[in-house]
């Protein structure tokens, strides 16, 4: 079971929460969602989540879980949890892994498409772009906390 919290008037983390509800289901997961209003809150449904005996914790894209990230950090270190999520900021803040956007090659996409905009002199047509290249890194600090052996393919990133 996966246990996560998020603050559902933050519309990136809705649509975060239905990609891995779908995710979840398509592994054959079960999810426990907790809604949370403040960092304050979110701490304390960590700890209800690991009451009811989740096996891993996912960090949701989020401002409220980025705000309170140690505190749920140390909720899942006390428990022994590992911590995933999409962002490779909250892996150097001491998640275990991330499956997520690569921000140096977003960055040149989005200039890209900006180049694109200027050049055609208006931004008609221009559609969304979904992040085209993805990556996958670990904390080797927290691998080595949960004694978990990372797979090949997964970069190592260190604190900032």
């Amino acid at each position: 079971m996966v246990g996560l919290v998020y603050n559902p008037a933050e519309p990136q983390s809705v649509l975060a929460l239905e990609v891995i509800r779908k995710a979840c289901a398509e592994q054959g997961l079960s999810l426990e969602v907790t809604p949370v209003s403040s960092s304050t809150d979110a701490v304390m449904a960590a700890q209800v989540l690991v009451s009811k005996g989740v096996q891993a914790f996912f960090a949701m894209p989020d401002n409220t879980v980025f705000a309170s990230f140690e505190a749920l950090k140390k909720v899942c270190d006390q428990a022994r949890l590992p911590v995933f999520t999409s962002e490779s900021g909250l892996v150097a803040r001491g998640a275990l892994a991330a499956y997520g956007a690569d921000f140096h090659a977003w960055g040149r996409q989005v200039g890209a498409q900006a180049a694109r905009i200027l050049e055609k002199g208006d931004s008609s047509g221009t559609q969304l772009e979904e992040v085209a290249i993805r990556k996958r890194v670990f904390n080797p600090k927290s691998a080595a906390l949960l004694g978990i052996r990372m797979p090949a393919g997964f970069e190592p990133v260190s604190a900032p």
